[in-house]
């Protein structure tokens, strides 16, 4: 079986956001709630900037141009946060997925939310059969995302990333299309 990408980055609604591409615009938006915030860079893995002027989201659309999949969660006409393809393996249909959400909007379900949509949407439209996620093994209210979407704990790297001055240990979720699991629980 193959991927089913033709529409690529689909604009999906949930009952409180909606996961669109990303654009230009979303450049005043992402900056202020993601990569000028410290709280949320602690464990999203991205650069720092003080100033707007030093921040680009080029790399980000050329990326989506490129048919990397990347959704902007907008929620009263703002960008407040991201779902980002990490990595895909179209022989094994399989992706890795990351996300990062302002920090006014953490603790409310908006990643659960969104991530549900977007699972869905991955496994019945694209034909995945296997979506992971990771995240700093820190990072608890991650890692409690994915155990309510209902991925199941894969295992633990140690030192698997050197950010901040030090190494981190990641741990990684997965979660099987469940129209070909045959009754496994994942």
């Amino acid at each position: 079986m193959k991927l089913l990408l033709d529409h690529g980055c689909k604009i999906l609604s949930t009952p409180r956001c909606i996961c669109r591409p990303i654009k230009e615009d979303d450049i005043h938006d992402l900056f202020r709630y993601i990569n000028h915030n410290k709280n949320v860079l602690q464990y999203f893995l991205a650069p720092y900037f003080e100033h707007i002027e030093d921040y680009s989201i080029d790399s980000l659309i050329q990326r989506s141009k490129d048919g990397i999949l990347i959704w902007v969660i907008e929620v009263n006409s703002e960008a407040i946060g991201f779902i980002i393809e990490q990595t895909r393996d179209e022989s094994a249909r399989s992706i890795e997925l990351g996300y990062a959400i302002g920090e006014p909007y953490w603790n409310q379900g908006y990643i659960s939310e969104v991530m549900q949509h977007i699972c869905t949407y991955l496994f019945n439209e694209c034909n995945f059969h296997k979506i992971s996620l990771s995240a700093l093994i820190d990072n608890l209210a991650s890692i409690r995302v994915m155990e309510k979407l209902g991925f199941m704990k894969e295992g633990i790297c140690r030192d698997e990333v050197f950010y901040h001055e030090r190494f981190h240990d990641v741990v990684y979720y997965y979660k099987i299309n469940p129209s070909e699991t045959k009754g496994d629980s994942n």
